[in-house]
């Protein structure tokens, strides 16, 4: 008779990121998650506020950097429909978009929204998406 083979969760193969301080420097950004707002960093010495957050300003390699919230609203770039191909525990289609935040743009995905109902121009706010083990990705949705 075969032996049962058993193993702990792998996770050199999770998309989603470890959200700690013992495997990430940037862990303050999903304690901001955690409570709800969407933060980056801003060089302290050049003003540059950089997406993602770093750990080193790009611009003057700083690492004098300090955190800043994202306004509450954006507005939508261009979007992407992803139909096929998902990470396990995603669940297609994946709506992705080029999101504007002040100045940031960054691509993000978008949940609870209707395909159809997506254009250029409008308006999402930031709406955290917990995972099945508590940790936390950062999504957005349609304001309204």
């Amino acid at each position: 008779m075969a032996e049962k083979l058993t193993w702990d969760y792998v996770f050199c193969c999770d998309p989603i990121p470890q959200q700690t301080p013992e495997f990430n420097k940037l862990h303050q950004y999903y304690e901001n998650l955690h409570l709800g707002r969407l933060t980056t960093t801003k060089c302290r010495k050049c003003e540059k506020v950089s997406w993602p957050p770093r750990t080193v300003c790009p611009m003057c390699m700083s690492d004098e950097l300090s955190w800043v919230d994202l306004p509450e609203e954006g507005s939508i770039v261009v979007v992407s429909v992803q139909e096929g191909g998902a990470f396990p525990g995603f669940v297609a289609p994946l709506v992705f978009a080029m999101l504007q935040f002040g100045d940031v743009k960054f691509m993000a995905k978008l949940i609870d929204v209707e395909i159809a109902q997506l254009a250029s121009g409008k308006k999402v706010r930031f709406k955290p998406e917990k995972q099945y083990d508590g940790r936390i990705l950062p999504a957005f949705t349609l304001v309204g």
